[in-house]
């Protein structure tokens, strides 16, 4: 039964970030990434919310996040936010 929960709310999950999402929080980021009504899907919003995170806070454990998502060097210099893209 854990298992089928468990299925049922990745389920949820994926569908939700890959939804368009609205409302002022949403038109305050898309204003800030210039991203299109279509670019602002859950899946985004998340990433903006995390870079956000890493480049005005300097929150670590979203540095290291980011790190693991794009698979390459991400580091804090003086509270900033250096994405190093290595083969681009």
């Amino acid at each position: 039964m854990a298992k089928k929960k468990n299925k049922n709310l990745k389920e949820c999950m994926q569908f939700l970030l890959s939804a368009q999402c609205s409302g002022e929080a949403v038109q305050a980021i898309k204003e800030r990434f210039s991203l299109s009504d279509d670019e602002a899907t859950g899946t985004m919003l998340v990433a903006a919310a995390l870079l956000s995170r890493a480049q005005n806070g300097g929150d670590v454990s979203a540095v290291k996040e980011i790190r693991s998502i794009i698979d390459n060097s991400a580091e804090l210099k003086d509270n900033k936010l250096e994405i190093v893209i290595k083969n681009a």
